[in-house]
């Protein structure tokens, strides 16, 4: 069964090198990708995910408050 990984995070760049890095595990992974807070929170209402890689400041919000 694959892994099923949302990668939230506003560098288009960072989001390639995850998944270049990932793609190694050795194990089939289904990537869903967002660019924003916002985008990402739509994606988790919608789906369920295995791993979640999320950017700590984002365009729209960050993890501080």
């Amino acid at each position: 069964m694959p892994m099923n990984i949302l990668i939230i995070d506003g560098d288009v760049v960072d989001r390639m090198a995850i998944k270049r890095h990932l793609t190694r595990i050795g194990r089939e992974v289904i990537f869903t990708e967002a660019a924003t807070g916002k985008e990402g929170l739509e994606m988790l209402v919608k789906q369920e995910f295995d791993c979640i890689f999320n950017e700590y400041k984002l365009p729209d919000m960050d993890d501080i408050g």
